[in-house]
Parts: structure tokens; C-alpha cells; sequence
């Protein structure tokens, strides 16, 4: 396995070559997020490999974490054109099927990216667009992919009168089509990295991506095919894994991070129990090491990455993996049961899970994940015991679980 602890560079090429095979995904991206707004919070953990793209000055870009391969976009009129817009099925047919007749920077091998791909390359550090330079650097009328990389803004949304979301391969399991006509699809909205469910027969933006990331990022878990190419047809990423450790904890193979499992007995760990965001911290988490639960007293709030990592898009109500919604029923304790609440104290603002990462576009908000279906999005931090909270323990950079 790749470490990442390298106490010198003359041990690099040693350390590498005498690793055995990689099994967890050492270079999971980190948010982006530098500043803090709370001891402990996404800013000041800065948990995962800093954000790394590199323009390979063909039109495309390439992520240094996943290993993916981007198709950088201009505003030249041209199929790159950041101002295009395409239903989900025209993401397929369209966009993606002329990159790969014309054998876009020498491949043909371009695809719709899955939606935990597409998140994976928000920067939660910065807004409006919620991307790093390299996907919006020099980006003026006439520009091509060549000499510039856009992302669509709240500018472009303006132009276009299409809010600045990008298609995901991944049908949304709770609508496809065969259930609501014309069903829906995951998206990602690139003006704050908000991900939301769409009509697949709106129009949006699409970015292309190529490759298959070494599997260092998780799979979305869908596996039922919507449309030639889609999600379920190409199933990239690591397959969704899963350890229960017998101790209250679910270690993911994937990541290497260890979960706090949720029972549903009125203790800490219950899966109603709600809190605001400064509380999750202080109140929660604070609660899990002074006890020392499951023997570490390093528990955190994840980051808003590490928190739809496990995230099972092949699923709803809860939209997780069976090992964290496994016997749940009234009375039941961590290490006997895993659960995950659906519901919430505030119906119509509730089903968040807390993340420490900060809302950067309104410091007021935090980000969380709806683990009833998948959406990730900003609440406000202050609203009393609100929502809920999972807490992680280790590093996605590192496979030492501290």
C-alpha cells in the first residue's frame, strides 16, 4: 500500500516499491476547505490529499488524486462550449458520442462522470464557480479549451437561463424512469457544489471525464442500468465495502475511515438524536472521546466528502449500504444493529447528517448529507437540534487508523 508518512524524500522510491498493493484510496480528495470556523472543523483537520489538477494543455485536465482525465471547457461556440446545454439522454447521445467520433485529445473513450465522481472535483473552498483553477482560469468570449477552462456560474445561468448544474451518469433509484417518467438523475450544481436530483428530460450542462480513477474513489453502489453508458452499465470506482468491527464500529475498505455505527436505544449513539452544528462538535463528538468509544478518543465530524463517500446511490430510504442499516428496531444497541435516520426533527428541513465543512459562499451554513436519498446541501448552523451526526475517525490520506 502507498503511505503517504514519508519521514524523507530519499525513502520515497523504497517506501513505494516496497509497499504491497494499494487497497485503500490513499489519495481521496480533500474538500479544498483551508479556513476554520471551529476547532476540529474541515478547515482545521484538512483531512485527505489537497485538491491537485494539471492541464495537459490538449484540452483536457487531469486529476493528480483520482487519476481521472477532464474535458477542459471554453466559450468558443464549439462542442466544448461551456454555455451548452443537453437533457440527460443528450449527455449520452450527444456531447459525449461527438468527443468520441472526434476523438477528442486523441481518445475515444469519454463518458458522463458518476455523481461521486463529479463531486469529487467541487472545491468547497471556493464559490461561484465552486472549482478550482484549473477548471476556470482565463475563461473570456472566444476562448478555447486550449487556452482557457470554464465553469458554468451564476454569470452563465444568467445567459442561458439554466442554473449551472452538471449531469451525472447516476439515475436518482428513488425516480427512474420506469417509476416517474421521465425520471431523474443526479446532478451537481457548480455555483456552490450542491447535489440535487433532475428531471432527465431538463437541460444542463455536462462535462466529460475518461478513465476510471485506479479505484480510488468508491463507486456510487448503482448498479441497474438506465441508458447505454450510464452508471449502471460502467460501474467506476471501488465497489462499496463494508466491515463491521464488532465494536460499534464499519470501517470502509475503500477510504480506510471508521464509522460510528447508530443504534436506536436512547443512548449517545441513537439515530434520532439531533443537534446544530456547533454542537456536533462540542456535545457529540466531544461525547465520543471523553469516553473513549471503541477505545479512541480521535473521533471528528467528517468532511462533506468523506460523508457522501458512503453514500449508496443504488439505494433510498436509507441510501446507504446494508451495513449501516442492518436490524434496526426500537431498543437496540451499536453492536447489535446499524442504523440510519430517514427522518428528522423538522420534517421539512431535517434528514441532514452534519459535515464540518463550512458553506464558504454563507459561513452561516454548513454543508450535510440526506441519507434518505443522497442530496448533499448547506443548513443554516445555528437552528436548533436539527440534525444528525456520524462520526469518523481516521484519515482518508492515510491508512493508519490513529
Amino acid at each position: 500500500m502507498k503511505t503517504r508518512l514519508l519521514l524523507a524524500a530519499t525513502l520515497t522510491l523504497t517506501l513505494a516499491l516496497a509497499a504491497p498493493p494499494n487497497t485503500h484510496a490513499d489519495d481521496f480528495p480533500a474538500t479544498g476547505q483551508t479556513t476554520s470556523y471551529h476547532p476540529g472543523d474541515d478547515g482545521a483537520v484538512r483531512v485527505g490529499a489537497p485538491l491537485s489538477f494539471e492541464d495537459n494543455e490538449d484540452g483536457t485536465v487531469t486529476d493528480g488524486n483520482t487519476g481521472l482525465t477532464w474535458e477542459k471547457l471554453s466559450m468558443d461556440g464549439s462542442i466544448h462550449d461551456v454555455r451548452n446545454v443537453y437533457t440527460w439522454g443528450q449527455a449520452f447521445d450527444v456531447h459525449v458520442a461527438t468527443l468520441n467520433s472526434t476523438h477528442f485529445a486523441g481518445h475515444h473513450n469519454w463518458r458522463v462522470p458518476n455523481v461521486k465522481e463529479l463531486e469529487s472535483i467541487v472545491n468547497y473552498g471556493a464559490v461561484d464557480p465552486a472549482v478550482s483553477a484549473a477548471f476556470n482560469t482565463g475563461c473570456v468570449a472566444g476562448c478555447k479549451v486550449r487556452n482557457c477552462s470554464c465553469t458554468a456560474d451564476s454569470s452563465t445561468e444568467l445567459a442561458v437561463g439554466v442554473q449551472s448544474v452538471y449531469w451525472s451518469s447516476t439515475t436518482d433509484a428513488s425516480a427512474p424512469a420506469e417509476k416517474a417518467f421521465p425520471g431523474n438523475a443526479w446532478g451537481v450544481l457548480f455555483r456552490d457544489g450542491f447535489v440535487g436530483a433532475n428531471v432527465k428530460e431538463n437541460d444542463y450542462f455536462v462535462r466529460a471525464v475518461r478513465g476510471f480513477g485506479d479505484d480510488e474513489l468508491p463507486a456510487t453502489g448503482q448498479t441497474t442500468l438506465f441508458h447505454a453508458g450510464d452508471d449502471g452499465a460502467i460501474q467506476a470506482g471501488a465497489p462499496l465495502q463494508f466491515e463491521d468491527n464488532g465494536d460499534g464500529t464499519i470501517t470502509d475498505e475503500n477510504t480506510g475511515l471508521m464509522w460510528e455505527k447508530k443504534s436506536a436505544d436512547g443512548s449517545i449513539h441513537d439515530q434520532d438524536n439531533a443537534y446544530n452544528w456547533l454542537q456536533a462538535f462540542d456535545v457529540h463528538v466531544a461525547t465520543l472521546n471523553s469516553t473513549h468509544f471503541a477505545g479512541h478518543h480521535d473521533w471528528r465530524v467528517p468532511n462533506v466528502r468523506e460523508l457522501e463517500s458512503i453514500v449508496n446511490y443504488g439505494k433510498f430510504d436509507p441510501a446507504v449500504s446494508p451495513a449501516f442499516n442492518t436490524n434496526c428496531t426500537p431498543g437496540c444497541t451499536v453492536l447489535t444493529c446499524s442504523c440510519t435516520a430517514v427522518g428528522g426533527p423538522d420534517p421539512e428541513r431535517g434528514f441532514l447528517y452534519w459535515s464540518s465543512t463550512t458553506d464558504a459562499g454563507s459561513p452561516f451554513g454548513a454543508w450535510g448529507v440526506n441519507f434518505q436519498l443522497g442530496f448533499v446541501r448547506p443548513e443554516a448552523k445555528d437552528l436548533p437540534n436539527n440534525q444528525f451526526v456520524r462520526a469518523v475517525r481516521g484519515d482518508s490520506d492515510d491508512d493508519a487508523q490513529r
